[in-house]
């Protein structure tokens, strides 16, 4: 997917992929709720109705599977990597046994780790540099890291104690070196998790012992089956296991700390397993921007008298969508006069 839009549409399809995907995860709910009967009755959900069109399993398979293939072949040979979609590719195309996707198993995976992906990790690293301008003594502290880390070599290709940095090779050995910028990762999941609600079932008879508002213990039976929603502000926002959680205070990470109260990616064999490419893309991502511009707040006249906790309900306001999504983040990015 290129990072400009500069993508011309395929012959032969009305949207280009990356404006499908784009369309549809900002209009998924509206997909929901409109009866199909009533998607054409306007230009919005007219367009939404092309993206999914452009998508859906049933009506686009065999377009959308050339298209994937399309995409591989254009970056060149890639069967030698191993990489998720190829896989899952030859899994529908080539694999004959049992365990073989079928036609609906792919385009689902696909569709789910396209969207999952794109819409978390976008609107985290937004709401990450929102923190970060908000508390510029983070930021400095952030860049005097990729100094240390970095000195004067170029990120991509640098390497230190011994570990290889470039993309290809083992870049979320890169997370263990930047330890402060983990730290921000991790508070910032603490404190602005985009998923509010995690659904889990039990897979056998069970019981969670828990503790009343009276401080008794209560001991409450889980047949298998059960299905069960982890309420994940109730639990990072929780004093007893978290101090002052309302604030951003990546130092928190610095010492112990109770690892079932901290659930950003689920838990479990079920958690989620792009985890370490999400914080990876989102951990180099915020390096290289750092690296290069100091991101603060944009003034605006009539927010001249606000006061801190104003403009951070500002900056930081979310509204809820497919994943917990930024209202708006008014971000000036400066370019650094020397680049670490």
């Amino acid at each position: 997917m290129a990072w400009t839009d500069t993508e011309k549409c395929p012959p032969g399809r009305r949207m280009t992929f990356q404006d499908s995907l784009y369309t549809l995860s900002k209009g998924v709910f509206l997909k929901l709720a409109v009866p199909n009967w009533a998607m054409n009755l306007a230009e919005t959900t007219r367009k939404i109705q092309t993206a999914f069109e452009e998508l859906e399993p049933s009506k686009a398979l065999i377009k959308f599977k050339v298209y994937m293939r399309e995409m591989i072949n254009r970056s060149g040979e890639r069967e030698d990597l191993g990489d998720l979609f190829t896989s899952l590719l030859e899994a529908n195309t080539h694999d004959t046994s049992i365990d073989a996707l079928s036609d609906r198993e792919l385009m689902g995976n696909i569709f789910i780790f396209l969207i999952a992906g794109h819409e978390s990790t976008g609107h985290t690293i937004a709401l990450m540099f929102g923190l970060l301008a908000l508390y510029p003594d983070e930021q400095d502290r952030l860049l005097d890291q990729i100094k240390e880390v970095c000195g004067d070599g170029n990120i991509c290709t640098l390497k230190s104690q011994g570990v290889a940095l470039a993309f290809t090779t083992r870049p979320y050995d890169f997370i263990q070196l930047c330890g402060n910028d983990n730290q921000i990762l991790l508070d910032y999941t603490l404190i602005y998790f985009q998923v509010t609600h995690i659904p889990k079932k039990s897979a056998e008879d069970t019981t969670l012992t828990t503790t009343n508002s009276r401080g008794e213990k209560t001991v409450i039976p889980v047949p298998k089956g059960t299905m069960i929603a982890i309420d994940t502000p109730g639990l990072h926002y929780n004093p007893r296991y978290w101090e002052n959680p309302y604030e951003f205070n990546p130092d928190r990470f610095l010492k112990e700390y109770n690892k079932d109260a901290f659930v950003p990616f689920s838990s479990g064999v079920r958690s989620c397993l792009g985890r370490k490419f999400f914080e990876t893309e989102a951990v180099i991502t915020t390096l290289l921007f750092i690296r290069r511009y100091k991101i603060s707040v944009k003034e605006e006249p009539q927010f001249a008298h606000e006061t801190f906790e104003q403009r951070k309900e500002r900056v930081m306001r979310c509204k809820p969508g497919l994943t917990l999504t930024p209202a708006r983040i008014p971000l000036v990015f400066t370019r650094r006069d020397h680049i670490p």
